[in-house]
């Protein structure tokens, strides 16, 4: 026969075991999934990469020569930019700094490098 002592803490035992299986259960449903995020946003594929201290995560897919690209903050999963442009590539250069290059439209005289990349500064869309 058991204590009623026995009985007791087994009691508080599996109340305590409850609360702290909830607690978890309701962080796991708060965590962010970028993924989705990325998925439901880009509908395909995407590759994703994050600048070096992960705040923020840049994922970018190819259709015909034309690249769509986002940039996702991990922490809230806020989209801070979403764009398309004629590009071959994109990349990070800086904590908050992307790099385009550009596909040419048109042939121009005078050409320098600059006309076949372009920078975004993402500090303006931080705020």
């Amino acid at each position: 026969m058991t204590h009623p002592r026995q009985v007791i803490l087994l009691a508080l035992m599996a109340i305590t075991s409850g609360n702290i299986s909830c607690q978890s259960s309701a962080t796991a449903k708060n965590k962010i999934d970028i993924n989705k995020i990325i998925e439901r946003e880009m509908g395909s594929p995407a590759t994703a990469s994050y600048n070096t201290t992960h705040t923020l995560v840049l994922a970018y897919t190819e259709n015909n020569r034309v690249l769509t690209y986002l940039v996702v903050r991990p922490a809230d999963g806020k989209i801070i930019l979403k764009d398309k442009a004629h590009a071959s590539a994109i990349s990070w250069v800086s904590e908050h700094q992307i790099k385009l290059n550009i596909i040419p439209g048109m042939v121009k005289r005078d050409v320098t490098p600059e006309d076949n990349y372009r920078f975004i500064n993402l500090d303006s869309f931080l705020k």
